[in-house]
């Protein structure tokens, strides 16, 4: 059943060029930030006034390994639809998105029995001052289930949330920002309490994460180089309370910094993009007997991809990633002991190498946009096509309608 309905959507797709969607970042080798996608909204509020009267479906959950910044997209989940509609013309627009996913609780270890938030909401609201646009988002995402007993007594909640808010601003010409930045801070939590003779609990404290970026588009001829700044920064507390009594079980923080520079080639009707940029991510982890430090430093990450149109309904597409260099670990125990460290190639949680492929239909005039995926990930690893696990041919597939 899974290869027939595979193959119907294969046939489906080569019978759209895409606004832009999630699905087309994917297949372009992303998330990067230097190519200009209706998905930066939710980074940016800002540019949202660049694409009004738009509705999109998301449907997938294969994404990439590198953690998402705000110029990504951030979308983990199986399937999530957003949709952009202007107020008062086209000065004001508000943006209203569902089931999408930030990344903060992926680095967070919580306790087996919770689940990371969902049934999310974004809300984003823009306005135009002149040519800058200015923006507000807002993200809410939860996971709450309360159980009662009365043999025995006894009542035991879990909860986990992220609310999030994003400003924004772009300066626009008539197609593009020539500059845009953003910051946006996310208060994420989780507490599994039980409350009996006495109120036990595991809970977070803390929890901020602090994110930002600043890029811009500057001519050079035909083409434009795009250079780009990313930073991210993470922590929070894992306690234990038994009756007002705090036991801690381990402080985190995390921290990433990414610089680099994209170039948009227009051949062909489409273009080639190669980018390159160096990123720094370091975290370290205190628990009751020793401290873990971790530290990453790509140098560099290469980036290369390519959109080409060869209908005037469709267009193919590919990307390619690739980092190089070192992951190191260091555990140092709080009393006298050895201290271990280690060196490897880079890795945890970031993908050494990415190949992705796409195509993208635009049916009607442009008014409806299908785009699909498919990730091969690191060959080493294996792909979805040749490796032989079980899976959808396509890791993501979107549908677009503007009106």
């Amino acid at each position: 059943m899974r290869f027939v309905l595979s193959c119907f959507l294969l046939a489906l797709l080569l019978t759209s060029f895409a606004n832009a969607t999630d699905t087309r970042i994917i297949s372009l080798g992303g998330p990067v930030p230097y190519i200009y996608d209706e998905i930066n909204v939710f980074g940016n509020p800002g540019l949202l006034s660049n694409f009004s009267k738009r509705v999109v479906l998301e449907l997938g959950s294969h994404t990439s390994g590198l953690m998402a910044l705000p110029t990504t997209s951030g979308v983990t989940s199986t399937q999530n639809g957003y949709a952009f509609l202007p107020l008062m013309g086209d000065k004001f627009c508000i943006g209203v998105a569902g089931l999408r996913h930030m990344d903060d609780f992926d680095n967070i270890e919580l306790p087996s029995d919770l689940e990371a938030p969902d049934n999310s909401v974004d809300l984003l609201f823009s306005g135009l001052l002149g040519d800058l646009g200015i923006g507000l988002g807002i993200h809410r995402a939860c996971n709450f289930e309360k159980v009662e007993q009365t043999s025995p007594q006894q009542t035991t909640t879990k909860k986990t949330s992220a609310t999030g808010i994003t400003v924004g601003a772009a300066m626009n010409t008539d197609e593009e920002p020539i500059f845009d930045a953003a910051l946006n801070v996310t208060m994420n939590s989780f507490k599994d309490e039980t409350k009996n003779s006495t109120t036990t609990s595991r809970e977070s404290e803390g929890g901020m994460s602090i994110s930002l970026y600043a890029r811009s588009f500057l001519p050079l001829g035909e083409s434009k180089l795009v250079p780009a700044l990313e930073f991210w920064t993470f922590s929070y507390k894992d306690v234990s309370k038994n009756d007002g009594t705090t036991t801690k079980n381990s402080e985190n923080s995390q921290m990433e910094f990414r610089v680099g520079t994209g170039l948009i080639l227009n051949v062909l009707g489409g273009f080639i993009m190669p980018g390159a940029r160096i990123i720094y991510a370091k975290s370290k982890t205190e628990i009751s007997d020793q401290t873990e430090e971790q530290t990453a430093l790509v140098l560099p990450e290469l980036y290369l991809g390519i959109e080409v149109p060869v209908k005037d309904y469709l267009s193919i597409r590919c990307g390619y990633r690739r980092a190089f260099g070192r992951f190191n670990t260091k555990v140092t125990p709080k009393s006298d002991g050895e201290i271990k460290t280690s060196q490897d190639w880079v890795s945890a949680g970031m993908e050494p190498e990415l190949i992705s492929l796409g195509v993208g239909l635009r049916l009607f005039d442009g008014k409806v946009t299908i785009d699909a995926s498919i990730e091969e990930n690191t060959f080493i690893d294996g792909t979805y096509i040749l490796s032989g696990i079980e899976g959808p041919l396509f890791g993501k597939v979107s549908i677009g309608i503007n009106y």
